[in-house]
């Protein structure tokens, strides 16, 4: 939360120093940068994920992720059967969140499985 009281602040220098349009590109490229950081994050997560299928943990992991995951109900099936407003904030909380989704990583680790044992 710190991050966010210096994010906040700078923010106020800077509108304070060289005007509203100076402080709304550091506020979007802030943005982005929390965002591109948490993209980052799911990528590498689901390479873990696949170099474990590769060295032969897959049905460990997988067995791992479905027992302890929680349901997922920003999969798609899921989503689809929400309302419209709910299908925005479930497009947000997919965008924010720094980890992937328990479905996509099962999903992942399902296509790995079947590539190497075919």
């Amino acid at each position: 939360m710190l991050w966010l009281g210096l994010y906040a602040g700078s923010g106020v220098l800077l509108s304070h120093w060289f005007g509203m349009p100076a402080m709304v590109a550091f506020a979007v490229g802030a943005l982005g940068q929390g965002l591109g950081t948490r993209a980052v994050r799911r990528r590498n997560q689901l390479t873990a994920d696949r170099v474990s299928v590769d060295l032969g943990h897959g049905p460990g992991i997988r067995s791992y992720i479905d027992k302890r995951a929680p349901d997922d109900w920003l999969s798609p099936p899921m989503v689809w059967s929400l309302s419209p407003a709910m299908r925005v904030l479930a497009f947000l909380c997919r965008i924010i969140d720094p980890d992937p989704r328990p479905g996509e990583r099962l999903l992942a680790i399902d296509r790995r499985l079947h590539l190497r044992w075919s």
